[in-house]
């Protein structure tokens, strides 16, 4: 736990991820993910640690991780080949690019969003025990201790006790987490690019300790997944949601950029009688007109290990 969380604090800035240059010469935080899923998953049997002269075993096993390359790959080829790299490589690696700042913006907009059809902060507090504005609070304040170079546990563990409702959802036991990882991928070579638990819960409470392993997944545990944990298995809310609170977040930023002459919201009209819907958002700049529609989609986990 200790050697993923130095090397993933290596990956983020406060400002968000580090330049790619910078990416390229140290573990990638998708290789230190798949590494936790095993440190997690495996029993130990001595009290070896990576630092010092046993770093390069460390390293070794990072290369491995990243050096592998599943048996789907090598028995498919062309179109399809390059379809499915996309779709796994895009799972573990966009996410992380998102610009920080715009992420905490837009998920504050969703889980306060109210009107007459929904009201996101009743059933936000219903579901995770409190504010949105506490879980992003607690995870932009780790944020911001975990990108400092002199980190200093104590703050840690005053920040999560202060934020003891945010930081309780947030956490598994290390058996809670095992169970977890056992229900979404069934072999080794399925970790490369499962879901990984740790997207949504980036605590681990093994003996007493808590850890906090990859702390470059807290903007996404305090922010996409909470939405996903929101709404799963709940097909007609994730509708409502897309459309009441996505459409309406689409529209306001756009109008509120001031890009644009004009900015109209999705409208009803008649074609023979029946009725038809327009895009979400019609935008009109000088003699241009710009349609925009959004989608909320949640890609199956099973996606992910090539069913």
């Amino acid at each position: 736990m200790r050697v993923a969380q130095i090397y993933s604090r290596q990956t983020f800035t406060y400002e968000g991820i580090v330049d790619v240059d910078i990416l390229r010469g140290i573990p990638a935080p998708w290789d230190l993910e798949v590494f936790v899923l095993f440190s997690v998953k495996s029993t130990e049997w001595k009290n070896d640690n990576f630092q010092d002269k046993n770093l390069k075993k460390f390293l070794e096993i990072i290369n491995c991780i990243n050096d592998e390359t599943p048996e789907f790959f090598k028995s498919i080829h062309g179109t399809e080949l390059v379809t499915w790299i996309l779709t796994v490589i895009a799972s573990v690696q966009f996410d992380i690019q998102k610009f920080h700042f715009y992420r905490m913006f837009r998920f504050n907009y969703y889980f306060n969003f109210e009107n007459d059809k929904i009201n996101m902060p009743k059933l936000f507090k219903k579901k995770f025990g409190c504010d949105y504005y506490e879980y992003m609070l607690f995870g932009y304040i780790l944020w911001l201790v975990f990108s400092e170079q002199g980190f200093v546990q104590d703050i840690f563990n005053a920040v999560v006790k202060n934020f003891a409702v945010p930081a309780a959802h947030l956490t598994l036991t290390r058996e809670e987490y095992c169970d977890m990882l056992d229900g979404i991928a069934s072999k080794h070579t399925d970790y490369l690019y499962c879901l990984r638990p740790s997207y949504s819960y980036p605590f681990i409470n093994y003996d007493n300790t808590i850890y906090c392993p990859l702390p470059h997944l807290l903007t996404r545990a305090t922010s996409s997944s909470l939405m996903h944990r929101l709404t799963d298995k709940d097909s007609d809310l994730m509708t409502l949601i897309g459309k009441e609170v996505y459409e309406s977040y689409l529209f306001t930023i756009i109008k509120d950029s001031n890009i644009f002459d004009e900015v109209i919201s999705e409208k009803i009209y008649y074609v023979h009688g029946k009725e038809r819907k327009t895009v979400d958002v019609m935008a009109k700049r000088g003699d241009y007109y710009v349609f925009f529609d959004s989608k909320s989609f949640t890609p199956k986990i099973n996606i992910r290990i090539f069913s």
